[in-house]
């Protein structure tokens, strides 16, 4: 097996294959390939099976397996609420959200400016049909029922007391813009910081009566270790011609 990049290195490795008619499985390490190919930047991949001219050979998969290095790009916020105010924020209108993205927030109160004082944050987020429903509410108070209000106590999608994390995955996550709000209570100012990122997993398409096969599948040990990351998602598309009464779908997990 040879692979060959797109600077025209390559990198080589053999393994012995067991005749048969039934599929098998088979594992080439990296460190087993000769040459110093990249593999992150692969332009083919050749095959060379020695054999008597009557053996055929198929190749039902390839797969890639191995620690990802990831350079996380986080942005924060990091403010000042006075007690019993409120700051308000307004992210970027999203309108391309897929199947696999997700919106990672993490809230933290850093301190009271004054150590000595108990205070807290209450944190909320909402999302809105409106790019700017600040400036909405403020031009036209007859609609406020229609638009709804600002994120608070009474009006939230996603509400924490004091240190959280908030993952909002594509089934949930909107094409829309999303409202945060850090709400000061105690007798002293917070500091506090919030963090955004916009990630995407892996979605698997499975077929129908096809075999999914899945090795070494763990959770990440290194950075980001979101809650989303801990799962492995799969979908399936099954044509509405070929439903009627009395079907059913069923899946089976062999380990």
């Amino acid at each position: 097996m040879t692979f060959v990049d797109s600077a025209g290195r390559s990198g080589s490795a053999s393994s012995s294959v067991l005749g048969g008619s039934n599929f098998r499985s088979y594992r080439l390490d990296f460190v087993d390939f000769s040459g110093n190919v990249d593999f992150s930047d692969i332009n083919a991949i050749e095959f060379e099976v020695q054999s008597f001219d009557n053996v055929d050979f198929e190749v039902d998969s390839i797969a890639s397996y191995g620690d990802v290095p990831v350079v996380i790009e986080t942005d924060c916020i990091t403010g000042v609420v006075l007690p019993c105010d409120t700051d308000y924020y307004r992210l970027q209108e999203f309108d391309t959200v897929q199947v696999g993205d997700y919106l990672s927030i993490s809230y933290e109160d850093i301190d009271a400016v004054d150590q000595l004082t108990a205070t807290n944050g209450h944190f909320y987020v909402i999302a809105s049909q409106f790019d700017n429903l600040q400036e909405e509410l403020a031009s036209n108070e007859n609609i406020i029922d229609t638009l709804g209000h600002l994120p608070g106590p009474d009006n939230y999608e996603y509400r924490c007391a004091g240190n959280c994390d908030i993952e909002i995955v594509w089934s949930q996550l909107e094409n829309a813009t999303y409202y945060l709000a850090v709400e000061g209570n105690g007798d002293d100012n917070l500091v506090y910081q919030i963090c955004l990122e916009y990630r995407s997993v892996p979605v698997v398409e499975l077929t129908d009566g096809v075999p999914q096969t899945t090795l070494f599948e763990r959770r990440p040990t290194f950075p980001p270790t979101d809650n989303a990351l801990h799962y492995s998602y799969y979908f399936i598309d099954i044509p509405e011609a070929s439903f009627s009464e009395g079907t059913y779908l069923r899946s089976e997990d062999v380990v």
